[in-house]
């Protein structure tokens, strides 16, 4: 069995990652569906031994990459380059040009609406879209496993699919509200301090499934968590609940997102132009 990397001399190799942590990955995650000498090999052998430097989104992030990696390696504590849009100077441009692509007019409100793939079997979407009405529209954003899945949702009024959109950024900027699963697209989320509801309406069996996550998801969540799609049109509807999570949303961003500012790509390039030094 081979390396999945082969790196050239003088190549230095950056871990970003694909978000931010916050479900079990690397051994813990692969020994669930494999011997754990072959997970450990997985994890450590096959992946973290190409790695040169990996970005983390705070420093604590460490922990959780040297259980599941054994990374004792070098790191950038100070932010996800990937979070830069979302703050970049041209960010109203991006949010008024994918509204204008998916026919968002400027008095509807856009729903981020981004279920687990458990979650999207189990929900109407259809009837959340008749519920809310023509001042609303629905992105609806399933999973990587959702994109060739035939019960996917098809276009109709008040509903877009944009399962298949490549930049989650510009989805995150031309929306008004988020209803959010317990997936990572909570914390980019949060640096645009919009609105989030979490739907769970099986939470505990995706606990079971994927195993516990590294932190409380309930304790962590920076709004209202509902169970049943019907409780959504009066939340979307009435923000006045948003008073209510102010302080938990501030505390979450503290945690988690103090270090994107939209300056992270920078600090990131300036390590490594001095990786020498």
């Amino acid at each position: 069995v081979g390396a999945y990397t082969v790196l050239r001399p003088g190549q230095i190799y950056l871990q970003t990652f694909e978000g931010q942590p916050f479900e079990q990955l690397g051994r813990a995650a692969l020994a669930r569906t494999m011997p754990a000498w072959r997970a450990a090999y997985e994890a450590v052998e096959r992946r973290a031994a190409f790695w040169d430097v990996i970005c983390l989104p705070y420093p604590e992030a460490a922990d959780f990459y040297q259980d599941a990696f054994d990374w004792d390696g070098r790191t950038f504590d100070q932010g996800l380059p990937s979070t830069d849009g979302l703050l970049a100077p041209n960010a109203d441009v991006v949010r008024r040009a994918t509204r204008e692509k998916f026919e968002i007019a400027s008095h509807q409100q856009a729903v981020l609406f981004a279920p687990s793939s458990a979650d999207h079997e189990r929900l109407d979407v259809d009837r959340l879209a008749d519920s809310l009405g023509g001042d609303f529209v629905i992105l609806l954003r399933g999973e990587r496993l959702d994109a060739s899945s035939p019960r996917r949702t098809g276009q109709r009024a008040g509903i877009v699919d944009v399962t298949n959109y490549p930049e989650i950024n510009d989805l995150i900027l031309a929306s008004d509200v988020a209803v959010l699963s317990d997936s990572s697209i909570r914390f980019d989320y949060a640096i645009t301090k919009k609105p989030m509801i979490f739907l769970s309406p099986d939470f505990e069996h995706h606990q079971h499934e994927r195993g516990p996550d590294l932190f409380s998801f309930v304790e962590s969540a920076p709004g209202p968590i509902v169970e049943h799609v019907d409780q959504l049109p009066g939340l979307l509807r009435d923000f006045s609940w948003a008073q209510k999570h102010q302080g938990e949303y501030a505390a979450f961003n503290e945690r988690f997102n103090k270090f994107h500012d939209g300056h992270a790509a920078e600090r990131v390039v300036d390590g490594l132009l001095g990786w020498g030094s």
